[in-house]
C-alpha cells in the first residue's frame, strides 16, 4: 500500500479526468485508477481518510507528468482544474458564440443554443442593473463636468 501511495505514476500521454459534483471519494479514486493516473484506488481512499484536509473538488483535471497519490490528492483538494479559454469578440451574436463553442470542442452549437435560450432567468436581471448603472453614470457625468444634476443636464453658472 505504501508503494502505491509514494511511487509516482507517469501517464503515457496527457490524461484528462472529469470528476462530477457528488462523486464519492471511492468513485473519484476509481476514475483516477481507470485513467492510469494512480496505481491503487484503495491507497487513494486510505490517504484521503487519514489526511483529510478538505473536500475533493469536482472539475476537469489534466495529468501530464509523473505524480504520486499525495500530489494528486493535493491537486484535487485545491481544485486545480483545467480551464478552457474561449474568446468571444465584441459584437458576436448568440449564433457566432455557439459556433465558437463548438469549434473549441466544448460542446455542440445546438446544445449551447438550447441551454442559452432555456436559461434566460440567469440574465433577466442584467437589464435592470444596466439601466440603474446607466442612470448613475449619467448623473455622475453631469455632476463631474460642471452640470447640474437635473434631467436633461444643464450647464451651471459660476
Amino acid at each position: 500500500m505504501a508503494w502505491a501511495t509514494w511511487m509516482p505514476v507517469s501517464p503515457p500521454t496527457q490524461k484528462s479526468v472529469l470528476l462530477r459534483p457528488g462523486y464519492s471519494t471511492r468513485r473519484i479514486a476509481t476514475e483516477l485508477k481507470s485513467s492510469g493516473v494512480i496505481r491503487s484506488a484503495d491507497a487513494f481512499v486510505l490517504w484521503h481518510y487519514l489526511h483529510h484536509k478538505g473536500s475533493l473538488k469536482a472539475g476537469e483535471y489534466q495529468f501530464d507528468k509523473a505524480a504520486n497519490v499525495i500530489d494528486i490528492h493535493k491537486r484535487l483538494v485545491r481544485g486545480d482544474i483545467y480551464v478552457h479559454t474561449v474568446v468571444i469578440p465584441e459584437g458576436y451574436t448568440i449564433f457566432d458564440i455557439a459556433q465558437t463553442v463548438q469549434d473549441s470542442g466544448l460542446g455542440s452549437s445546438e446544445d449551447f443554443l438550447r441551454a442559452a435560450q432555456a436559461n434566460v432567468a440567469l440574465i433577466s436581471d442584467l437589464k435592470k442593473k444596466r439601466r440603474f448603472q446607466t442612470n448613475v453614470l449619467s448623473s455622475q457625468a453631469c455632476t463631474t463636468t460642471g452640470f447640474q444634476k437635473t434631467s436633461p443636464c444643464k450647464p451651471t453658472r459660476a
